[in-house]
C-alpha cells in the first residue's frame, strides 16, 4: 500500500479503535446487556465521552508515532505552544475577547443580574477598562 493512502486509513482506523472502545460499554448499558449501577454510569458517563472524543487526537498521534517516529511526536506537541503571531492575530483575538465579554455583561445586565447602569452599559465599562492602558 502507498504511504499516501496508508496515512489516512491508519489515522481513521486508530481514531474509530480509541473512541468505541471507550464508548462501547456505555452503549451496552443504556441497552440494558450490561448491568452497571446507576450512580456508577452517571458518575462515568462524562469523563467517558470527554475521553473518546479525543479518538482523532489518539490517531494522529499514533501515525505520527508510526511514520516519523518518537522525536517528531514531542515536536509536534511543542509547536502547539509557539505562539509567534503578528499584530493582526493580535489585534483579531483582543477584539474578538473583548466581544465576547461585551456580550456577556450586555446580557449581564439585560437580565438584571446586578444593575450596571452606574456604568452606562456593559460597553462603556469594558471599553474603560480595555482601552485605559492603550
Amino acid at each position: 500500500m502507498n504511504n499516501n493512502v496508508r496515512f489516512p486509513l491508519l489515522f481513521f482506523l486508530m481514531t474509530f479503535i480509541w473512541s468505541w472502545i471507550l464508548w462501547t460499554p456505555l452503549v451496552l448499558c443504556s441497552y440494558k446487556i450490561i448491568t452497571v449501577s446507576d450512580r456508577l454510569l452517571s458518575f462515568l458517563t462524562f469523563p467517558v465521552i470527554m475521553l473518546g472524543a479525543f479518538g482523532p487526537l489518539a490517531g494522529a498521534l499514533f501515525v505520527l508515532h508510526q511514520e516519523k517516529g518518537k522525536g517528531f511526536i514531542k515536536k509536534y506537541l511543542q509547536s502547539f505552544l509557539d505562539f509567534n503571531l503578528g499584530w493582526k492575530a493580535y489585534t483579531i483575538w483582543r477584539k474578538t475577547i473583548i466581544n465576547v465579554i461585551t456580550v456577556y455583561l450586555d446580557l449581564y445586565s439585560l437580565f438584571n443580574i446586578y444593575d450596571l447602569s452606574r456604568w452606562r452599559s456593559g460597553r462603556i465599562w469594558l471599553a474603560r477598562i480595555c482601552f485605559a492602558n492603550s
